[in-house]
């Protein structure tokens, strides 16, 4: 058909029909603005485990708040695109358990999430220092939160050689039961 969008739509509807399975991973390569959000509407996906989201332009706040609550993601969302500034947490926004950003997360985008695993991979040094992991770190561990379990950080260019000073005052330790619940990981 010459519509490429109609064409997509209809053959996967055909084969849901076919055989009537959920749907584990859904990758999306972008061009426009919107166009997940037609997507996920015009295949009425509601749920899925995995979700990566690649486009060159970056995506906005409103965009990516709405894919979210159209469809829940059980799993891992992969964002390989760069978010307009301040990441969209809201306190009913379900994010996943599992959070990797390709390129595009600042401080204030790993802060203001609520998840178990942050993986951020390449790093700025201007956008994300060393220290800000402290920081992170401190924060979690004064508050309530007993669903976090790794922040993994990778910057893409060298920070010099690791200053374990910079770890003492996180008082780290091997685990202590008595000092953490025996259900926090």
């Amino acid at each position: 058909m010459d519509d490429s969008e109609s064409t997509a739509v209809n053959a996967f509807r055909y084969l849901m029909t076919l055989f009537p399975r959920p749907v584990d991973d859904i990758n999306l390569d972008l061009d426009e603005s919107n166009q997940s959000e037609r997507i996920f509407e015009a295949l009425a996906i509601d749920q899925c485990e995995l979700l990566t989201i690649r486009r060159k332009n970056k995506m906005s706040k409103s965009e990516l708040i709405r894919i979210l609550k159209i469809t829940k993601i059980k799993r891992t969302i992969n964002f390989y695109v760069d978010l307009e500034s301040g990441f969209p947490y809201e306190n009913d926004l379900l994010l996943p358990p599992k959070i990797q950003f390709a390129r595009g997360q600042t401080h204030d985008t790993i802060f203001q999430l609520k998840s178990n695993l942050i993986a951020a991979w390449n790093c700025k040094l201007s956008e994300v220092t060393p220290n800000d992991f402290i920081d992170f770190v401190m924060r979690w561990y004064n508050s309530d939160d007993i669903s976090f379990q790794m922040l993994f950080l990778h910057w893409r260019e060298g920070t010099g050689e690791l200053d374990l000073e910079t770890v003492l005052p996180l008082d780290t330790h091997e685990y202590d039961e008595k000092r953490r619940e025996r259900y926090v990981r």
